[in-house]
Parts: C-alpha cells; sequence; structure tokens
C-alpha cells in the first residue's frame, strides 16, 4: 500500500478504538475500556443497577446518625 494510502490506526480486537481496515497497524494508539468497565463508561457487573459497577461496591451503613 502507498504511504499516502495507508490507513494507521490499533488492530487489536480487544480495544475499543479496533479498525479492521488498519494497513499501517500501530498499537500503540489503542484505546481500552478501564477496568470493570466497558468502551461506552458502562459497568459491566452492576446488579442493583445503581451505577456503581459491584467490584467497586462498598458494603456498610450509609445512615449518619448510626454509630457504624
Amino acid at each position: 500500500v502507498c504511504d499516502e494510502d495507508e490507513i494507521e490506526g490499533c488492530f487489536d480486537e480487544t480495544a475499543c478504538n479496533y479498525n479492521a481496515e488498519v494497513t499501517d497497524i500501530n498499537n500503540d494508539l489503542c484505546e481500552y475500556a478501564d477496568e470493570y468497565y466497558n468502551c461506552d463508561g458502562e459497568c459491566l457487573n452492576d446488579v442493583d443497577d445503581d451505577g456503581v459497577c459491584d467490584e467497586l461496591e462498598v458494603a456498610g451503613c450509609t445512615n449518619a446518625i448510626a454509630g457504624n
């Protein structure tokens, strides 16, 4: 492929910006989802649907006047 026709980009299928049409592979350009999230920034696991990923939930009492 001639240099002016090259398509530079990420060719890692697990990356959020994977491009199957890349002809000049540069996986340094790949962008990945944060741990526990998908490429849209949504939790992979959120059983109680509160917007906090299950792996990041902190168990405990949330009543301000409780002794614990």
